[in-house]
C-alpha cells in the first residue's frame, strides 16, 4: 500500500509511506523519502513469516528524517537516517493498497491506522 499526496513516484510527497513487498518474497520494501531523496526508506532483513509469526508493522518517521521499523510492537528491524527534511504532517493523502501494473500479493492489510 501506499499513502500519497498527488502522485505515484517520485515527487516529494508521493510515498509517505509505501510499503511493498521484494519479488517472490515476503520481506518488506518501505519507502517514504526526503526532499533530498523521495523515494529513499528502510528494508527490513527479516522477512514476514507466512505463518502470521509477525502481526503488527509499525514505521515512525520523525522530523529528523530518521526511519525506524519494528515488528510486534518493539522489535526494531530497520533505522537508518535519510538525508533532507521529512515531508510534513497534518495534510489528507489517497491510501491505495495496490497497483494495476504490479502482481498482487498473497497477503493481507488489516486494522490500517
Amino acid at each position: 500500500f501506499d499513502a500519497r499526496d498527488m502522485h505515484g513516484c517520485c515527487n516529494f510527497g508521493d510515498r509517505v509511506p509505501a510499503v511493498f513487498f521484494h519479488p517472490k518474497s515476503t520481506r518488506l520494501h518501505i519507502r517514504t523519502g526526503t526532499d533530498t531523496s523521495p523515494n529513499d526508506g528502510c528494508d527490513p532483513s527479516t522477512p514476514l513469516s507466512m505463518n502470521g509469526r509477525f502481526r503488527t508493522v509499525t514505521i515512525r518517521v520523525i522530523e529528523d528524517g530518521t526511519i525506524t521499523v519494528f515488528f510486534d510492537g518493539d522489535r526494531k528491524v530497520c533505522e537508518r537516517k535519510m538525508p533532507g527534511n521529512t515531508f510534513p504532517g497534518g495534510y489528507w493523502l489517497s491510501v491505495y493498497a495496490g497497483e494495476w501494473w504490479t502482481v498482487a500479493a498473497h497477503a493481507e492489510i488489516k486494522n490500517l491506522v
